[in-house]
C-alpha cells in the first residue's frame, strides 16, 4: 500500500527556496499544524543512519533530553514540529 505523504510535504516542504513550517514556523502559526497531530500516515522509510526520523524530546524527569523514534506524522508534528515552533 502506498503512504500519502501530503500532510508531511506541508510541513518539510523540501524546495530549497520556500521556507517551511518546521524550519521557520512560530508560536503563533500552531493552527496550521494542530490539525495534523493525529495524521497516522508512516514516515517514509529511510536506510540512511544519517537521515533517521528522530527528534530530541524532554525525558520524565524535564532535566534531560532522549532521542525519539518519530513512526507517523503526528508523531513528528507533536514531538518535533510543535516544540521548535513554540521555543521561536
Amino acid at each position: 500500500m502506498r503512504q500519502n505523504y501530503a500532510n508531511l510535504n506541508k510541513i518539510t516542504n523540501n524546495q530549497p527556496s520556500t521556507p517551511t513550517i518546521y524550519a521557520n514556523g512560530k508560536a503563533s502559526d500552531l493552527p496550521v499544524v494542530k490539525p495534523l497531530e493525529n495524521d497516522r500516515a508512516l514516515v517514509p522509510k529511510n536506510d540512511d543512519p544519517e537521515a533517521k526520523w528522530q527528534c530530541e524530546v524532554p525525558k520524565a524527569d524535564g532535566k534531560e533530553n532522549e532521542t525519539k523514534d518519530i513512526k507517523d506524522v503526528g508523531e513528528f508534528v507533536r514531538f518535533c514540529v510543535v516544540p521548535a515552533m513554540k521555543a521561536r
